[in-house]
């Protein structure tokens, strides 16, 4: 359903229980309903944020959640966030902000599924059970290196300033002494004078 009541834009969506009991829920699949393209091997490892707003009660008897999925090609859940109770950081004055770092996405993960939820018991003092959600985002983090992966980039680095320093201190050494009468240059050879008669 959707809400004319929007953190931005026309519409919210809207997840209610106008009877008091049971429970409303929203599907998202990246691929199928987002129009995003299947995620490939360049995915694997990044760490997805997701990000949205909300506002709403689900009055003391009820939860709301939100939960994330990696799916293969064929929709089988290959790992996820597992479900992520938000009840207790909305309200019904503001719109509240909710982001959610997630586990690194799996090898074979085709699509990213969102699934949110709100279930309700008996509604206490005649409040209304609504939830309105906007402005999902899930945006992808890189991998963060593991410490081992430091260590072996900082070793890399500091064998390659040794090789350049060592370079630098053999370019700075001083010319090979001379003879009377030879020419040497910075390489360090040297060559005879010339003869009497003959150029230089």
């Amino acid at each position: 359903m959707l809400s004319t009541d929007a953190h931005t834009g026309a519409f919210s969506a809207l997840l209610t229980v106008p009877a008091g009991f049971g429970g409303s829920t929203l599907f998202q699949n990246s691929v199928d309903h987002g129009g995003m393209a299947m995620l490939d091997a360049s995915a694997v490892g990044q760490t997805p944020v997701l990000s949205f707003w909300a506002t709403g009660d689900v009055s003391t008897t009820g939860n709301v959640l939100f939960a994330l999925r990696y799916l293969d090609g064929i929709g089988n859940i290959l790992g996820g966030s597992g479900n992520q109770f938000f009840q207790n950081q909305i309200n019904t004055s503001t719109w509240s902000q909710i982001s959610f770092q997630a586990a690194a996405i799996p090898t074979g993960t085709k699509a990213v599924f969102l699934e949110m939820n709100t279930a309700v018991g008996p509604l206490l003092d005649g409040r209304a059970n609504a939830v309105m959600i906007d402005d999902v985002h899930l945006g992808m983090t890189a991998a963060v290196p593991e410490p081992e992966t430091y260590a072996l980039m900082l070793a890399g680095l500091a064998g390659m300033g040794l090789v350049v320093r060592r370079r630098h201190k053999t370019d700075q050494s001083p010319p090979a002494p001379q003879r009377p009468g030879q020419r040497c240059w910075r390489g360090g050879g040297c060559c005879k004078p010339p003869r009497s008669g003959q150029k230089a």
